[in-house]
Parts: C-alpha cells; sequence; structure tokens
C-alpha cells in the first residue's frame, strides 16, 4: 500500500494516529517524492494462476528497491503473519475476506531484527473490496500528478491535502475495545481504547500506561459504535467493537516472501 486514508472511526481519521499511519506508510524514496520513514508496510501479493491473494504486513527495510518480505512473528499476544484469501482477479477487478488480520506498524526505522517491537491493528472481519488492480500490474490508483503543486516539489501537503494519490480500493473492518486496550501507543503511553474514546479524562484510568477505565465487573466502561458478535452496528446490549474504515491505494514492489524468524 501507498497510501491508506482512515476513514471511521472519527478520532483515528485525523490527529497523532493519522499522522503515524501517512508518514509510516510512505515510502522514504526521495527519488519518487516520497518523503516518509517507511516503517509501515501493508503488502498484496497476487497469484493470478490460483486466484489467491496473500496479504500482510511488512518488516521496515533500509532500501524499498531492495525488496519487502512478510513480517513472521509474535508482539505481545498478537500472532502476526500473512493471510491467504480467495481474490481471483477479473480484468484487474478483485476484492477479498479475512475473518482475522493483525497488521504491524512499526514505528523505527531499523531493517529486520533492528526493528522495534510494533503497534498491532488487530482487526476482525476484513474487507477488501471496490480495487482495481491496473493494467500494467503496477498500481492500485493512481499518482495524483494533477493535484500536486510542481511548486512545492510535487509533495502532498501535511495534512494529506492535497495527497500523493488517488485512492483505489476500499477497506471495512472492525476493532475490540478488549484487544485495542493492549495495544500501547509509545510516546504518548495510553492505549489505543483511550485514543479512541477521544475523552482522556473521562475514559482513561490516568495511570501509566493509560488504559480505558473499568467498571465493577471489570468491563471496559467507553462504548463502541459496533458489536462483535453479530458483526453489525452496536445495540445497548453489544457496543464492544469500533467500526473500521479506509481507502488505499497501491504500487509494486518487490515481494522476496517471509522474513526469517
Amino acid at each position: 500500500m501507498a497510501q491508506l486514508t482512515i476513514t471511521k472511526p472519527d478520532v483515528l481519521a485525523v490527529g497523532y494516529i493519522a499522522r503515524l499511519v501517512a508518514e509510516g506508510l510512505t515510502m522514504n524514496l526521495p527519488v519518487c517524492n516520497l518523503n516518509g520513514t517507511g516503517t509501515f508496510s501493508w503488502l498484496l501479493e497476487f497469484d493470478t494462476a490460483t486466484g489467491k491473494l496473500r496479504t500482510g504486513g511488512a518488516m521496515p527495510t533500509s532500501d524499498p528497491l531492495a525488496g519487502y518480505c512478510f513480517a513472521n512473528m509474535s508482539a505481545g499476544e498478537f500472532e502476526i503473519a500473512p493471510k491467504e484469501l480467495d481474490a481471483p482477479l477479473t480484468d484487474g477487478a478483485w476484492s477479498g475476506a479475512s475473518d482475522i488480520l493483525n497488521v504491524p506498524i512499526f514505528l523505527d526505522t531499523g531493517a529486520g531484527d533492528a526493528a522495534a517491537e510494533p503497534i498491532v491493528l488487530p482487526m476482525h472481519q476484513v474487507q477488501l473490496t471496490d480495487a482495481k488492480v491496473s493494467a500494467d500490474s503496477n498500481c492500485i490508483g493512481r499518482y495524483n500528478r494533477a493535484g500536486l503543486n510542481p511548486t512545492e516539489a510535487c509533495l502532498p501537503g501535511p495534512d494529506g491535502d492535497p495527497a500523493a494519490f488517488i485512492n483505489g480500493g476500499k477497506l471495512t473492518a472492525f476493532i475490540t475495545l478488549e484487544e485495542v486496550d493492549r495495544v500501547i501507543i509509545p510516546g504518548i503511553e495510553q492505549s489505543l481504547c483511550v485514543v479512541l474514546s477521544g475523552d482522556i479524562g473521562e475514559y482513561g484510568t490516568g495511570e501509566t500506561p493509560n488504559t480505558c477505565k473499568r467498571d465493577e465487573s471489570g468491563e471496559i466502561v467507553l462504548k463502541g459504535d459496533w458489536c462483535s458478535a453479530t458483526n453489525s452496528a452496536a445495540t445497548d446490549e453489544c457496543a464492544d467493537a469500533y467500526a473500521l474504515g479506509g481507502e488505499y491505494s497501491a504500487s509494486a514492489v518487490k515481494i522476496t516472501g517471509l522474513c526469517p524468524q
């Protein structure tokens, strides 16, 4: 993926997490006007003969042109490995789905074993839809040639407007509050659950790391907009998750297989 624009929940669409995703996902390849950190890499590998798609996170690489390998590791309680989906190409158009996909977001630029343990985005009922691979098999979406300003070195805006790419695919999933309360964001020492609340004082414990408050029965007080049991909108009886939505673009890279453990 060359770009991932989070559309929901709203609190992740702007601010620190949105910038973290945008900077990490953008390659560190100035020759192509791409000046990100390149520490967050999400791979999509198509097998046109079998109609399969292998997808998952990659370890950081110091040289994007040398290629990427699929992360194959544990991070805390989360197992990180690519998933194989049914995704046959029909004139380039495709879609795919996975029950569970744990995608790592690395924050440092160390390559391979030098990379620190990542933030993990634990997603359920992942749907990749409305996507089409270009005729030359190099892109999903396209470079925003017309929208970028040559006088500003064709660089995207700091808030993503203008964007470097025109997105060409959609992502939906949900994330559970229990799981993301165990995902601690370095630098701010808050769980992703607290970040999702949008109100640290109301829903955070105030401890370090700052996790979500719980009631006397041990249940998280914060209510999400989604129900994990039914994979549908939250109700008064079930509001233990948040719906996740986004749009993305992708550009061709060399994929070298699984990273050595």
